[in-house]
């Protein structure tokens, strides 16, 4: 599925530089990284959410989780939730689409953690399940006007049983 021409012209009318990052067919964050062979933390993991005073987007990094009482407090909302797939392909309006990291495209207000805000530049979401956006932070947040807060906590390593049970034969 290619980039949506409605996106790469609402990029160009915004002036926001980007690169695209063409890649094997993915469909989650984690596989664009291993794909692309970049760490989590430099990649966006772009999430709908519904509140009481309607959709939002929250981009923070791959690498970690969504605190809902955060961004709950960060959006003024007093229910914040994540919507039913029928909600998602309602707001999507196609069956087979990507959602990108871009509020204005979507018409809906762009919340961005400030642990992926550090990064020089980040890999997008483009609307593709091939393709993605390598575009610099400081360009993303001129163009869409995010809310920046707190919102993520950092994704703990689980060990395995096995690797616990040989890591005490050693000892």
């Amino acid at each position: 599925m290619p980039i949506p021409k409605k996106l790469v012209s609402y990029l160009t009318n915004k002036s926001l530089h980007h690169e695209i990052v063409p890649h094997k067919t993915v469909y989650t964050a984690f596989d664009v990284a291993a794909t692309l062979r970049v760490p989590l933390t430099a990649i966006a993991k772009v999430l709908l959410l519904k509140s009481d005073k309607g959709f939002l987007i929250a981009v923070l990094s791959a690498g970690h989780l969504l605190d809902m009482k955060k961004i709950a407090k960060l959006a003024g909302a007093k229910k914040i939730r994540i919507p039913s797939e029928k909600e998602l392909w309602a707001f999507l309006k196609k069956k087979k689409a990507a959602l990108t990291s871009f509020g204005g495209y979507h018409k809906v207000p762009v919340f961005l953690d400030t642990k992926f805000s550090k990064n020089i530049h980040g890999f997008f979401p483009s609307g593709s399940f091939t393709e993605s956006f390598r575009i610099l932070l400081k360009h993303f947040v001129l163009a869409e006007k995010p809310t920046s807060g707190a919102f993520s906590i950092v994704r703990k390593k689980k060990i395995k049983k096995k690797t616990k049970k040989a890591i005490k034969k050693k000892r």
